[in-house]
C-alpha cells in the first residue's frame, strides 16, 4: 500500500501544480506527459500485484525522489520570488528504470503461465447463465423513450413473428435496453415463455440452446435433440426469446429454423454491434443505440457514485462533470468508473467498521457515525513496529540520541526532551541532517528553531510560531497546547499565502487574526481555532482579471470564526463550506443597527446552500432568522447558542426538511414552541439546554418517525414533565425507540422532580433517565 499512495500523491501533486491558481510553475509538457504515462503503468502493476514486496519498494522509493525533486523547486522558486522550469529528466530516467524491472517481471511471470497452460491436465470453464426474470433492473438513463418505442413493438397487432434488432456500440447500452424490456411487467404478463441466450463471436449453437432451455449443457443430449426440445416448448406458444450480443449471421442462421411462427405475436429481439448484420434479419427497422448527452451522462454518473442521495457534492461537482465528459456519453463506462468511486468509499468505510467489530482499534459513537477512533496499547505497538519495518515512520526517543534519521521522512517524538543531563546539541544536530523530514509529530519536545524544506506536516509544540510559517511547503498545521505561548492572541502574518498547498490550519488554544491573504489559499479544507478573525475579501467586482478572483473551492470546514458577516462576496469564495460555526461578540459593529436589536442579524446575510452543519453562537435570532436558515437545503446539523427573539417559534412547514439534529441553548424568553412533526420530518436528536421559560415541547415531536432522543438539560419543570409525557404516548403506540434523559445542575432539584415525576408510568421505563 506504501507503493500505491506514493504513486498517487506524486500524480496528485503534479495536477495541483498544473492548475494552481496562484503559482506558475513550469513544467514541461512532453516530460509530463511521459512521466503520466510512467505512473499509469506502475499504478496498474500495483493494482495487479498487491504482493511483490521487492518492487513495491522500488516504486515507493522513486515515487518519494521524484516528489523531493519537484517539491525542492517549488520551495526554491517561492523563497526567490522567480520563475523557473523544471527539468524532470533525471525524474524520468529513474521511473524508467523501474519500469523497466516491472516489464521483465511481468514477462518472467507471463511465462511461467504460458508453460502451466501448457502441461495443465484440466481446464474448467463455466458459462454463468442470466435466463429468467429473477434479476434487478439495471437503472436507464436517457432510455425512457427508447423503452417505451420497443415495448410497443413487443406489444403491436402483428401477429406473425417479429425480430427486433437493436445496434450499437460495445457499452451503450444494447442489452440494458433489452434487459429493462425483457423484465418489464407488461412484457412478463404478456408472454408465455420468455428467455435469454448470450451469443457472443465465439459460440456453441448447443450451449445457446441449453441456456434458453434454463439448464446446464448435457453431454447426454446433443443438438440435435437440444434443438427438438426447444422447437417442441415454443410450438404454439407466445414468446419471447433474446439473443445478446450476435457477432455474425452465420449464428442465426444455424438456429432460426426451430423458432415457430406461432401467428401469435411472438417476438425475438437481437443485439450486435454490427449494422451489416442488422439489416441482415430482414426487418423494416432496427433499434439504433445513440451516445447519451452531456446531461443525461451526468444524471447516470450521479447515480453510480453517489448512490444513496444521487446528488453530486458540491465540491466535486466540477471534476466529476469532466469525468463523465471524458466518458464520451458511453453507458458502460459511465456506470463503471461512477461504480469504482462509490465503491472506493464503502471500501474504506468497511475496514473501518471491520477494524472496530474486531476490537482492534475503538471507535467513539457519536449520533450513529464514528466520532474518532483508539486503538489499545498492544496494537499501537504492533503498528508501529510494522510501520518502522516498512521505513514509513521514526519513533525518537530522547533518552537515546537519534542517529541516522538523516533518510526519514516521517519523525514521531514520544517524550519530552529532558531538561538536564542530555546532550542538546548532539540532538538538534542530529535532527537538522534530517532535510528529508516531511512530518514531524509530538505533544512533548523542546525549542525547535530547525528548518525543514519539504516539511508537509507539522504537529509539534517546540515551533514557534514565527518558524512555522517559515516552511512554505506544510499542507497541515496543527499547533498543540504549549505552556510556553504566552501569546493569546496572534496575528497570522501575510506570507501564510506563501504555503502553496496548505490544507488543515488548526489552533485550538490561541486567538488568530487573519490577514486578507487568507482568501487567495484555494487549496485549503479545514481551519479551526479557539476563535478567528477573517477580514472581508476584495470585491470580485473591483479584480477585472478573473484569474486573480480565488474561489476556495475545498474550503469544507471553518471553526470558529468571528463576527464574519457573510455576504454574497463571502458566499463566492466559499461555495462548498459544510461545517459552520459562528460567534458574534457584543462590541461588533454587526450588532449595532436598529435591526439586529428586532432580531435581524442575519438579515442582510447569505448562506451557502453546500451548508450541512451550522453552529451559532451569541446570536440572537428573529422570525425572518429562523426562516433563513431553515431554508437551507442540505441542513442537517443546526446549534443555536443565543435568544430567539420574542418569546414565541412558530416553524413553517418546509423548512429544515433535511435536519436531524437540533440543539438550543440559553434562549431564556422562548415560552410558546408551536411545531409538530411536519416542522422537522427526519430529526433524530433534540437537545434543549437552560429554557428555563419554556412551557412545553410539542406532543406532536414525539410522533417524528425518525425522532431517537431527546435531551433536556436545566429547562423548565413544565418542558421536563412534557417530555415524560411525549415518551409516556410514544410507549403506548407500542414506540419502544424514543429515549428521553432529563439533566439537573443541582442534585436537590434532580430529587424533587423525581418526587413529582413518579406519577407518570414511564417513571421505570428503560427509556427514561435522570443525571446531575
Amino acid at each position: 500500500m506504501a507503493a500505491y499512495a506514493a504513486v498517487v500523491s506524486l500524480m496528485n501533486n503534479i495536477d495541483n501544480i498544473q492548475n494552481h491558481p496562484r503559482f506558475s510553475i513550469s513544467l514541461d509538457k512532453k516530460q509530463t506527459e511521459s512521466l503520466g504515462e510512467k505512473l499509469d503503468f506502475l499504478l496498474d502493476f500495483i493494482e495487479m500485484n498487491h504482493s511483490h514486496e521487492f518492487l513495491e519498494t522500488e516504486i515507493a522509493s522513486a515515487a518519494y525522489a521524484a516528489e523531493d525533486v519537484i517539491e525542492s523547486h517549488i520551495v526554491d522558486q517561492i523563497h526567490s520570488g522567480s520563475i523557473s522550469s523544471l527539468d524532470l529528466q533525471t525524474v524520468i530516467l529513474d521511473m524508467d528504470s523501474v519500469k523497466e524491472k516491472v516489464v521483465i517481471f511481468k514477462e518472467e511471470k507471463e511465462g511461467l503461465l504460458k508453460v502451466h497452460r501448457q502441461y495443465s491436465t484440466s481446464t474448467t470453464s463455466s458459462t454463468p447463465s442470466i435466463t429468467g426474470g429473477g434479476k434487478s433492473t439495471t437503472t436507464m438513463v436517457g432510455l425512457d423513450e427508447e423503452l417505451i418505442q420497443l415495448l410497443d413493438a413487443l406489444t403491436g397487432r402483428q401477429s406473425s413473428l417479429q425480430i427486433i434488432p437493436i445496434v450499437g456500440m460495445g457499452g451503450i447500452g444494447k442489452t440494458t435496453l433489452a434487459r429493462n424490456a425483457y423484465e418489464h411487467g407488461l412484457i412478463v404478463n404478456r408472454f408465455d415463455i420468455r428467455a435469454w441466450a448470450t451469443i457472443s463471436q465465439e459460440y456453441s449453437v448447443k450451449e445457446i440452446f441449453s441456456e434458453l432451455l434454463s439448464r446446464e449443457s448435457s453431454e447426454s443430449a446433443n443438438e440435435q435433440q437440444l434443438s427438438q426440445e426447444l422447437y417442441q416448448s415454443l410450438i404454439g406458444r407466445r414468446y419471447l426469446i433474446i439473443l445478446d450480443d450476435i457477432w455474425s449471421i452465420d449464428a442465426w442462421e444455424k438456429m432460426m429454423f426451430f423458432f415457430p411462427d406461432n401467428n401469435n405475436g411472438s417476438r425475438i429481439i437481437i443485439t450486435t454491434r454490427l449494422s451489416n448484420v442488422a439489416v441482415q434479419f430482414g426487418s423494416s427497422s432496427y433499434f439504433s443505440k445513440k451516445f447519451l448527452d452531456e446531461n443525461q451522462s451526468w444524471k447516470l454518473f450521479c447515480e453510480k457514485a453517489f448512490s444513496q442521495e444521487e446528488v453530486c457534492p458540491p465540491e466535486f461537482e466540477e471534476i466529476g462533470k469532466k469525468i463523465a465528459e471524458k466518458c464520451q456519453g458511453l453507458p458502460l463506462l459511465i456506470v463503471v468508473i461512477g461504480a469504482l468511486l462509490r465503491n472506493l468509499k464503502e471500501v474504506a468505510k468497511c475496514y473501518v467498521n471491520d477494524l472496530i467489530d474486531r476490537n482492534l482499534i475503538l471507535g467513539s459513537w457519536f449520533d450513529g457515525r464514528v466520532k474518532y477512533s483508539t486503538m489499545h496499547d498492544l496494537v499501537r505497538d504492533l503498528c508501529i513496529k510494522k510501520a518502522q519495518k516498512e521505513k514509513f515512520i521514526c519513533m525518537m526517543r530522547f533518552r537515546d540520541i537519534p542517529l541516522g534519521v538523516k533518510m526519514e521522512c516521517r519523525i514521531a517524538f514520544q517524550e519530552k526532551i529532558p531538561k538536564e543531563n542530555y546532550d542538546h546539541e548532539l540532538f538538534f544536530h542530529e535532527l537538522e541532517s534530517a532535510s528529508l523530514a516531511r512530518s514531524l509529530i509530538g505533544k512533548r519536545g523542546g525549542e525547535l528553531s530547525l528548518e525543514f524544506k519539504l516539511l508537509r506536516v507539522s504537529h509539534m509544540i517546540g515551533f514557534s510560531l514565527e518558524n512555522i510559517f517559515k516552511h512554505v511547503n506544510l499542507r497541515y498545521i496543527f499547533k498543540p497546547d504549549d505552556w510556553r505561548t504566552t501569546t493569546i492572541s496572534y496575528k497570522l502574518p501575510s506570507s501564510i499565502s506563501l504555503l502553496w498547498n496548505l490544507q488543515v490550519l488548526v489552533f485550538p488554544f490561541i486567538d488568530l487574526v487573519a490577514p486578507p491573504e487568507i482568501w487567495e489559499m484555494a487549496q485549503l479544507w479545514y481551519v479551526k481555532s479557539i476563535s478567528i478573525y477573517l477580514p472581508e475579501p476584495h470585491s470580485s467586482c473591483d479584480q477585472q482579471d478573473e484569474d486573480e478572483f480565488i474561489v476556495l473551492r475545498n474550503l469544507q470546514t471553518l471553526k470558529k470564526v468571528v463576527n464574519l458577516r457573510l455576504s454574497e462576496e463571502v458566499c463566492k469564495r466559499i461555495p462548498n463550506i459544510k461545517i459552520l460555526h459562528m460567534e458574534y461578540h457584543p462590541q461588533s459593529s454587526l450588532r449595532e443597527s436598529d435591526d439586529t436589536q428586532q432580531g435581524g442579524l442575519l438579515k442582510k446575510m447569505t448562506f451557502p446552500t453546500s451548508l450541512r452543519k451550522l453552529e451559532l453562537s451569541n446570536c440572537d435570532l428573529g422570525p425572518e432568522d429562523l426562516r433563513t436558515i431553515g431554508s437551507l437545503p442540505n441542513l442537517v446539523h443546526f446549534k443555536l447558542q443565543g435568544e430567539i427573539i420574542g418569546n414565541e417559534w412558530d416553524p413553517v412547514e418546509g423548512e429544515f426538511i433535511c435536519l436531524k439534529f437540533l440543539e438550543i441553548h440559553f434562549c431564556h424568553d422562548l415560552i410558546y414552541w408551536n411545531a409538530d412533526s411536519s416542522h422537522f420530518p427526519v430529526l433524530e436528536k433534540l437537545v434543549l439546554l437552560g429554557l428555563s421559560k419554556l412551557d412545553e415541547i410539542p406532543l406532536g415531536i414525539g410522533e417524528i418517525p425518525t425522532l431517537g432522543i431527546i435531551v433536556l438539560d436545566d429547562c423548565s419543570e413544565s418542558a421536563n414533565i412534557s417530555a415524560m409525557k411525549i415518551l409516556e404516548e410514544q410507549e403506548y403506540l407500542g414506540n419502544d425507540d424514543l429515549r428521553v434523559e432529563i439533566m439537573f445542575w443541582k442534585k436537590e432539584d434532580l430529587e424533587r422532580f423525581k418526587e413529582k415525576a413518579k406519577q407518570f408510568q414511564c417513571f421505570t421505563s428503560n427509556n427514561l433517565g435522570f443525571f446531575s
